[in-house]
């Protein structure tokens, strides 16, 4: 079965970016959209309805349900084509949910350093 997914991301953040330049959905699994949640204030208003802080991770809606952070992250790596060296080392890190739920945080807590760093104020500031 295939599904649409959607990756709500902080485009002003580095790895964040990165992540969505780099992130791919399989043809076979769907078809994948990036959105910067700094650029479109409809999504980020969709987000906060739905009770979500973009700031506590990225976000991925797959056919209307909302994932975020670790989960996000999970569903994206179990999508993503087998090829490639970022998707093979994205199913490697985010591919087991366990190890999804653990990595994550150091992800999150990265960003949030290198926002800081850059001078950059979090999306919901």
């Amino acid at each position: 079965m295939k599904h649409d997914y959607a990756m709500i991301y902080d485009g002003q953040c580095p790895l964040c970016a990165s992540g969505a330049r780099f992130a791919r959905v399989d043809a076979a699994q769907g078809q994948l959209t990036c959105v910067d949640a700094r650029k479109d204030e409809r999504m980020h208003r969709k987000l906060n309805a739905a009770g979500l802080d973009i700031d506590q991770g990225v976000v991925v809606i797959r056919d209307g349900s909302y994932l975020q952070g670790a989960d996000a992250v999970h569903a994206l790596a179990l999508a993503a084509p087998r090829h490639g060296l970022f998707n093979r080392a994205n199913r490697w890190l985010f591919g087991s949910a366990e190890r999804a739920r653990r990595i994550y945080p150091l992800f999150l807590a990265g960003r949030n350093l290198l926002l800081k760093l850059l001078g950059r104020q979090p999306i919901g500031a």
